[in-house]
């Protein structure tokens, strides 16, 4: 490769859960999910650019400071792995513009760090395919594979199982963090307190409905049929009163996403949604309004 200069930048996608449940755990501690995921339009801005060097260095930056700027950014682990053992001589600077909320449950650390992979592949003229570059992903977390894919899809085991379901096009999506956060390390551990001991569940009815109602395409079947099992075990009051509030304003279903701690509805009319939007920007500290349906894209230097 030819390494004058490179850039490129790219739009990647917040995801939400349409369902989530787990169905056992391996010896090893992973956790073994199945779920709906759905990338909606809400976007980080990922910019990658390469210089040669004398040895491989890189610089990290981010529109929010209290974002880790060195090694323990996933967006390093992302590239370390791109490239191997060997690191190749080169400078890379990666910016990250984020709008997806932080510690959300809505993947805005593996949606960069697929930005990164799939940001650098395209750099190196696609030297891995999708499937080897999801293989990568798993390695640096195990929402990255299906951020790499994206999409309307159907994912299990420890996230590296993703099947593709009928696309949602027709919806809107609000939601907010609350200011009181869940880490993924106590959700987890939440479940299993709740379920001590146990290796294997099965799968619920709930998964089979939800995937019914994905294929349908029908907001409220979705809506209905929707479920996290980590809002069992969570009990965090302020995602419930999100979810009451969200529904009161004409969503027609309302649910805590991934881990949390955000809380989405889904509105089938854009002027309810956006009416909700405007209403939630005064009392909660980190609002979202996106279409239901999203996509990684490159952003051409003229947008």
């Amino acid at each position: 490769m030819n390494l004058e200069q490179h850039k490129i930048r790219l739009r990647v996608p917040a995801k939400i859960n349409l369902s989530l449940d787990i169905v056992g755990r391996k010896e090893n501690g992973y956790h073994l999910l199945e779920m709906v995921m759905q990338s909606i339009g809400l976007y980080d801005e990922i910019s990658l650019s390469i210089l040669p060097a004398k040895k491989f260095c890189y610089r990290i930056t981010c529109n929010r400071p209290w974002i880790p700027t060195d090694e323990r950014n996933i967006v390093y682990k992302a590239a370390a792995a791109f490239f191997g053992e060997k690191l190749p001589d080169i400078s890379l600077h990666i910016n990250i513009y984020k709008h997806i909320p932080d510690q959300a449950g809505m993947a805005g650390g593996s949606a960069d760090a697929a930005g990164v992979l799939v940001g650098l592949n395209m750099l190196y003229d696609n030297v891995y395919t999708e499937e080897k570059l999801r293989e990568i992903g798993l390695t640096v977390g195990a929402d990255v594979p299906y951020c790499i894919h994206g999409g309307t899809a159907f994912v299990s085991g420890i996230g590296e199982q993703i099947a593709d379901l009928t696309a949602l096009t027709d919806g809107y999506i609000v939601g907010a963090r609350p200011k009181v956060g869940i880490s993924t390390k106590a959700a987890y551990q939440g479940f299993d307190n709740a379920h001590p001991g146990v290796v294997q569940l099965p799968s619920s009815a709930k998964t089979e409905h939800i995937v019914s109602a994905v294929k349908s395409g029908d907001l409220n079947s979705i809506a209905l049929g929707m479920f996290n099992v980590f809002e069992d075990v969570c009990g965090v009051q302020e995602v419930e009163n999100l979810k009451v509030l969200l529904l009161k304003m004409g969503a027609v279903g309302a649910m805590m996403t991934g881990s949390g701690s955000a809380v989405f509805g889904i509105f089938s009319r854009q002027l309810d949604a956006q009416n909700a939007y405007e209403s939630l920007k005064n009392t909660q500290p980190d609002v979202f309004f996106a279409s239901i349906s999203g996509k990684m894209s490159v952003i051409a230097d003229s947008d």
